[in-house]
């Protein structure tokens, strides 16, 4: 999962230097995940089936700005379940690297 945002449209006269990113489980609290220079992260480490929502705060000399709105809670998988690469080698002969992209033929998506 990667998550993306916008810079602020103010940063108070001082660069963001870096983005806070926190994760929060359904009824637990918000805790640090990363920190990046980046407006996008990807996420790892997520136990699949298990909903969570993100939230970010820009960082600059002046301190740690207020966080964004939480994200709607998500659900953590694979983009296409797990992968069958042994069916899919014998279907897909040509293809070297067939898990997570889009070309996976829709009866091998999910499982």
């Amino acid at each position: 999962m990667t998550l993306s945002w916008e810079a602020p449209r103010s940063d108070g006269g001082s660069p963001v230097m870096e983005y806070i990113i926190e994760k929060k489980e359904p009824f637990g609290k918000w805790v640090q995940l990363a920190k990046t220079s980046d407006t996008s992260y990807k996420v790892k480490g997520l136990k699949e089936g298990q909903e969570y929502e993100f939230r970010v705060a820009a960082v600059n000399k002046a301190g740690v700005g207020s966080f964004s709105e939480a994200t709607l809670p998500t659900v953590a998988k694979e983009p296409y379940g797990k992968c069958l690469l042994i069916a899919l080698r014998i279907i897909l002969e040509r293809r070297s690297n067939v898990c997570g992209t889009k070309v996976i033929p829709k009866m091998f998506e999910y499982m």
